[in-house]
């Protein structure tokens, strides 16, 4: 979890930034659309995970006019900045009601496999990076 308390104006990078790589279509809303998009962004950066050094490079790296070409640059000068940046908005961008309701994402509720359905996969080994690596979880509620 990051400690990083972002200002106003990292906001106002971040959120200009989330309208060039998030741009609305008639389906999606676009990130202007979202009303609560700076309470998700705060959201985003208290769940990633990354150090609060890293956040504050990444961010002091946006261009200060941010459009698709600037983006791009930035993208191939400072890759490891720019995923950085691409994960936070796009994090916040997911966790908005009005994208997870047009996504029909069903959050509502869970669907466990049955216990034929788990055995089987289990024995794949499908879940054995999962367990040697540990828990990684991170609530976002409590950000």
């Amino acid at each position: 979890m990051s400690d990083m308390t972002l200002a106003p104006a990292d906001i106002a990078l971040l959120t200009r930034l989330a309208d060039v790589l998030i741009p609305g279509t008639a389906d999606m809303p676009a990130v202007g659309e979202i009303a609560d998009y700076a309470d998700l962004l705060r959201r985003a950066v208290a769940a990633c995970g990354y150090a609060a050094a890293d956040l504050r490079a990444a961010i002091d790296m946006i261009p200060a006019e941010v459009d698709w070409e600037g983006a791009k640059a930035f993208s191939e000068a400072r890759p490891g900045s720019f995923r950085i940046l691409g994960v936070i908005v796009s994090a916040a961008y997911y966790m908005a009601r009005p994208v997870l309701d047009r996504l029909k994402f069903p959050d509502d509720r869970r669907h466990p496999a049955a216990d034929d359905e788990f055995a089987n996969e289990y024995m794949t080994g499908i879940l054995d990076p999962v367990t040697e690596r540990g828990p990684v979880y991170r609530d976002t509620r409590q950000a």
